[in-house]
């Protein structure tokens, strides 16, 4: 409660000017692959304007690239709050269902951006692409670690994606046939 009267204390054309400056320094960090520093610079920023969307979509996807994807769906849960049909949240929240291995709910996500706008049918295509080829390697590595548990010693996690006129393997994990 403190902190929101401290917020009404201020200007509001100070506040927002101090989150957009904190916004900017974050974006630079982000740009920096400084993933850490910049969610300390957009919580900063949001310190002083708890309703200052892109730094909640911001932070998000900062926290995404972290491995921090329970704290990314957070904060793409306020900015939804605070905007029902921002896609940028829509697509760090998708990411971050993603992140966690819930597959189905990150493919319903980004197919709600494009009841937002059909303009965006490509890009959540591609989304729900990299779901799927997601997916496919989750259950391609836990079939190879069931054969390795059963003494298959040439199990593998490999993966075929189509890149162009042909296909290219993907191996990781384990030994490559």
């Amino acid at each position: 409660m403190k902190a929101l009267e401290a917020d009404a204390n201020k200007p509001a054309e100070k506040r927002k000017a101090e989150a957009t400056a904190l916004k900017d320094q974050g974006n630079q960090a982000f740009k920096k692959s400084n993933y850490t520093r910049a969610v300390e610079l957009y919580t900063q920023g949001l310190e002083r304007l708890k309703d200052f969307v892109v730094l909640y979509t911001n932070r998000a996807q900062a926290y995404n690239k972290l491995g921090k994807f329970t704290e990314a769906m957070e904060d793409c849960r306020t900015a939804l709050q605070l905007e029902p049909n921002n896609v940028k949240a829509l697509v760090h929240l998708g990411k971050a269902q993603q992140g966690l291995k819930d597959y189905e709910v990150a493919v319903t996500t980004y197919k709600e951006i494009t009841k937002i706008d059909e303009k965006y049918e490509s890009k959540v295509a591609g989304y729900i692409a990299e779901v799927n080829l997601a997916e496919s390697a989750a259950k391609s590595d836990m079939e190879a670690e069931r054969l390795l548990s059963e003494g298959d010693v040439k199990a593998t996690g490999v993966h075929e994606i189509g890149l162009g006129d042909g296909k290219q393997k993907l191996c990781h994990n384990y030994q490559c046939r």
